[in-house]
């Protein structure tokens, strides 16, 4: 174990003891500790080993809704059970998501002081910028400007997918595909025509920002400490300041355009609204590329499921213009490959390590038992919610797709991490399974792809990422790619229709 692996406990716990920084007044019976067989330091040892996943391993066992984990100089509390989702969600104001936006702007990007306290609510005296932003992004992500986003993003999308028919007998890794191809056509979604991110140089510089950026949030000589990531989110800061200089903005979508004009017209000076936007990179496709990866991997690993997808979709989604090119429908395979869109939802579920992040702004008592004190993180851990025995049956470990469809599909308001927790749900969620479910149906109608050796292995995770709640591969996966001759030598594009953009999706 790497010396800087402890870092990801240890700053788990700092910024806890941080963000709301002081010690609240005793009262009721917080949650019950978990134990370690290693006192004192061994969540940040498990931290180190098992990087997120840590949360919901810590948890095995233990029967209680609650529960505390002790990182040395503050308390995170941990939900263990569903059950426990909905008294958190009551209790909305008090145990809140709002202060991580602010200490996301200061620890993962340096936003300035004075630009961090325009961003600050009011009731702490700032200009609230953070909570005008999060509301000017709904319409774009949630409205009519999803539709026109989804349409830029299949056209770029549908680019990567046509040149792995150049990829004859050629070895390569289908997650370093999936994450150029999901980028690429996501950023320029959003930053339009200049999308500094379309640069290969910025493209590589972010992906070091990402895949270090715990090393980051300690803000400790940071250009010294986590050298990679203060490079490469210095260069996307510095790509983004041009664009804006050059007018980028006003040619990129409904979304960058909104997020430009309030900070712009409240007064954030334009390298803090460049810093602010490396940000939002990390929220367009951190999650969205490992996703991608997993729904090739889960689709392609299973044969029999595989054939039944291909069938959906060609037999639903898929249509032949006169010209002989071929159509992918996006709302037909929204509104009728079922079994597409369940797989994609028993995916996030199975895979996920998303765990929710609220703080404690005040003491309170949930279900009259557990008090949360003021200045505390609190974590709900997908991996524990996702695969609850007692909401998804005894054999929730297991890949099985049908348990979200239509016919057997109970809703689950409080037991589905994977999109985060209402009120506090993801955003882009809907932009975000356009891309995959598209990407995944045009290459399931048009390639088959074979892992090296023809076995598909899991890989071994990158365990040290923080902005991904999806985990990712930490070497290589290498496959080759044969063009099927079902749709050999044929034309392919996408087609949306306004109205159409949102999925019916399962939500905590």
């Amino acid at each position: 174990m790497e010396l800087k692996h402890l870092i990801i406990g240890l700053a788990i716990a700092f910024i806890s003891y941080i963000v709301v920084g002081q010690k609240s007044k005793t009262g009721v019976q917080e949650p019950p500790a978990l134990r370690t067989r290693i006192p004192i330091i061994g969540h940040i040892i498990g931290i180190a080993i098992h990087g997120l996943r840590y949360f919901g391993k810590a948890c095995d066992g233990s029967d209680e809704p609650i529960v505390t984990i002790d990182f040395l100089v503050s308390k995170v509390y941990l939900v263990n059970k569903s059950s426990a989702v909905a008294q958190v969600q009551r209790n909305a104001k008090v145990i809140t998501f709002d202060p991580f936006l602010d200490s996301a702007a200061e620890r993962m990007v340096n936003v300035s002081p004075k630009g961090l306290k325009l961003l600050t609510g009011k009731e702490n005296g700032g200009g609230d910028l953070n909570r005008k932003i999060v509301k000017a992004m709904h319409p774009a992500l949630l409205g009519p400007g999803l539709d026109i986003a989804n349409r830029n993003m299949v056209n770029n999308l549908v680019k990567s997918v046509d040149e792995l028919a150049f990829m004859h007998n050629k070895t390569f890794d289908l997650y370093a595909w999936a994450k150029h191809a999901i980028t690429i056509a996501s950023t320029d979604a959003v930053w339009g025509p200049q999308n500094p991110i379309k640069d290969p140089a910025n493209e590589a510089a972010f992906w070091d920002f990402d895949s270090h950026l715990r090393l980051l949030v300690f803000k400790i000589f940071p250009s010294l400490i986590a050298r990679k990531a203060y490079l490469g989110r210095e260069k996307i800061v510095a790509a983004f300041v041009k664009y804006y200089n050059e007018g980028g903005q006003h040619q990129a979508s409904e979304l960058a355009q909104a997020r430009w004009k309030v900070q712009h017209d409240g007064g954030a000076a334009t390298e803090d609204i460049a810093r602010m936007e490396t940000a939002t990179v990390l929220g367009v496709v951190s999650n969205t590329t490992p996703s991608s990866f997993w729904m090739l991997y889960d689709i392609y690993s299973r044969p029999s499921l595989l054939a039944t997808l291909r069938d959906e979709v060609r037999t639903n989604a898929l249509k032949k213009l006169p010209s002989g090119e071929m159509i992918i429908d996006l709302a037909a395979m929204r509104d009728h490959c079922p079994m597409l869109l369940a797989t994609f939802q028993e995916v996030l579920r199975i895979r996920s390590n998303s765990a929710p992040t609220r703080f404690v702004t005040d003491d309170v008592v949930l279900a009259d038992k557990y008090l949360l004190k003021k200045g505390r993180v609190l974590l709900m851990p997908g991996m524990n919610m996702n695969n609850e025995p007692s909401i998804w049956g005894d054999d929730a470990s297991t890949f099985d797709p049908t348990r979200f469809k239509k016919e057997t599909l109970k809703q689950r308001p409080t037991s589905f991490m994977s999109f985060g927790a209402s009120p506090s749900l993801c955003p882009g969620r809907h932009f975000a399974s356009g891309e995959i479910l598209g990407m995944a149906a045009m290459m399931m109608l048009r390639y088959d792809i074979v892992p090296e050796g023809g076995e598909w292995v899991l890989p071994k995770f990158w365990k040290g990422a923080v902005a991904a709640s999806m985990p990712f591969p930490a070497k290589p996966f290498s496959v080759t790619v044969e063009v099927r001759d079902e749709f050999a030598d044929t034309r392919w594009a996408y087609e949306s229709t306004d109205g159409k953009g949102k999925f019916p999706l399962i939500t905590g």
